[in-house]
């Protein structure tokens, strides 16, 4: 007995595990880019807070110093170098920094790993296409497919690991 096709079913096997390739990726982006946004906040709210009770540091000093730390935020001077590090208060470097850069690994490696399965979908609706013009087309666009899925499923499978061991640990840290 042969079963009907239906949309549902097309999503249910199709379409649902083409958007679960991004499940980890997206995750691990939007806690990373949370944790960025969150932790230049406290720092920035704590400058001004010190700023505004040093009575030796003049007004238009202040706003100086305010508007600099908003303009280059700590996450942006840690990953800036040696160079951008030496702006910040050394406690913080010495504490923070490689917390940021844990931090960053995560977003970009979960960029990557979106760029990768786009380009994945890209390629193999571009197969499909071209698969329709002959038998030789068909024979040629699944071999290439072939090869690119089973080398960018190896990529996929250590980049989505690393940011999933990632937020094993950071989620955890971050909220408890």
């Amino acid at each position: 007995m042969q079963q009907k096709f239906t949309k549902l079913g097309f999503v249910r096997t199709q379409v649902l595990p083409a958007l679960l390739l991004f499940a980890i990726p997206v995750a691990g982006l939007y806690f990373a880019k949370h944790v960025q946004n969150k932790w230049d906040g406290q720092f920035i709210a704590a400058l001004t807070d010190a700023v505004e009770h040093d009575a030796e540091v003049a007004p238009d000093k202040r706003q100086a110093i305010e508007q600099f730390y908003r303009d280059n935020p700590p996450s942006v001077l840690c990953a800036g170098g040696d160079e951008a590090r030496g702006m910040l208060p050394p406690e913080y470097v010495a504490q923070a920094c490689g917390d940021h850069a844990q931090i960053r690994w995560i977003a970009l490696t979960s960029l990557g790993s979106i760029a990768l399965g786009v380009l994945s979908l890209i390629l193999v609706l571009a197969c499909v296409a071209i698969s329709f013009a002959s038998r030789q087309a068909q024979y040629l666009t699944f071999v290439a497919g072939w090869n690119f899925l089973r080398l960018a499923s190896a990529v996929q499978v250590l980049a989505q690991g690393f940011v999933a061991v990632m937020l094993s640990f950071w989620l955890t840290a971050y909220y408890f």
